[in-house]
């Protein structure tokens, strides 16, 4: 999971500062190993894409989402945590990899006319 500071309100930039989180679904914290810190992720609305091939080809399909389909839909990025499931087998340099990639959206603001 990436948690962007600040939120981000436009397409991440490679130097966009974010906090990674490596994280698994757990149904309760009442046995949390020591050394292990919890997490929860906000309630929202989510776009739901899957990248295919390795992580390095990634690029495309971000510039997709946030160039291509971001801007032509009617959501627009909401301040909370972007994630990422990866299966078991997820290898980075696999190119039949697949990932589901969750961006947070919430409805986009009606432009205020002048």
């Amino acid at each position: 999971m990436r948690v962007f500071v600040p939120p981000l309100k436009t397409m991440p930039r490679l130097d966009s500062p974010f906090v990674q989180w490596a994280a698994v679904e757990v149904h309760d914290f009442d046995h949390v190993p020591e050394g292990l810190d919890t997490c929860v992720v906000p309630e929202g609305l989510y776009a739901v894409f899957v990248h295919h091939g390795t992580a390095e080809s990634f690029g495309r399909t971000a510039q997709f989402i946030f160039r291509d389909w971001l801007p032509q839909s009617p959501y627009q990025l909401a301040p909370r945590e972007f994630f990422e499931i990866l299966g078991p087998d997820y290898r980075p340099d696999d190119s039949d990899a697949s990932e589901e990639v969750w961006i947070p959206v919430e409805p986009r603001l009606p432009r205020q006319s002048d």
